[in-house]
C-alpha cells in the first residue's frame, strides 16, 4: 500500500487511511476549529496556475469588478477585428439610441418615427432637415 500523506498545503507528513490529515494536524483542527487549510503564498507571489505554477505580479491579469486573478499564459487570446467591432457598434446602436430616446424622453422608437413623419422629417424649431 502506498504512503499516503497529509491534505494540509506543505505538510509531507504520512496519514492515516481513515482520515485526512495527519495527527498534528487531526489535532489542530479539532483544538482550534478550522474547517480550512489555506495555503500561504510567498511574498512575491500572487497566485498558484495548476498549469504554470507561482505566478509572480506581472504575470497574472486582474479583474477589478470581481477581484479574480487570472494568468496571463492560460488565457485565451482574443485578436481584434475591426470589422467585426464595426459591426457590432452598427448592430448595437439602434438599441442605444431607442435606450436613451426612453430615458431623455421617455417615448420609443415608434412615437419617435411618428414625429418625424408629422414634421415632414424636419425640425420642429428650426425647419431643416435631419
Amino acid at each position: 500500500m502506498s504512503e499516503l500523506i497529509c491534505n494540509a498545503p506543505f505538510c509531507l507528513n504520512p496519514r492515516n487511511y481513515n482520515h485526512g490529515f495527519c495527527g498534528m494536524h487531526r489535532w489542530e483542527r479539532k483544538k482550534y476549529k478550522i474547517k480550512v487549510y489555506k495555503e500561504l503564498l510567498p511574498l512575491w507571489c500572487a497566485k498558484r496556475c495548476a498549469i504554470h505554477g507561482l505566478l509572480r505580479h506581472n504575470q497574472v491579469r486582474k479583474n477589478f469588478t470581481t477581484n479574480q486573478k487570472t494568468c496571463l499564459f492560460c488565457q485565451p487570446k482574443v485578436p481584434y477585428c475591426p470589422v467585426k467591432n464595426k459591426q457590432k457598434m452598427i448592430k448595437n446602436s439602434v438599441y442605444r439610441k431607442e435606450a436613451r430616446l426612453k430615458k431623455r424622453y421617455k417615448i420609443n422608437m415608434d412615437d419617435y418615427h411618428l414625429m418625424l413623419v408629422s414634421q415632414d422629417n424636419k425640425c420642429a424649431l428650426c425647419n431643416n432637415i435631419n
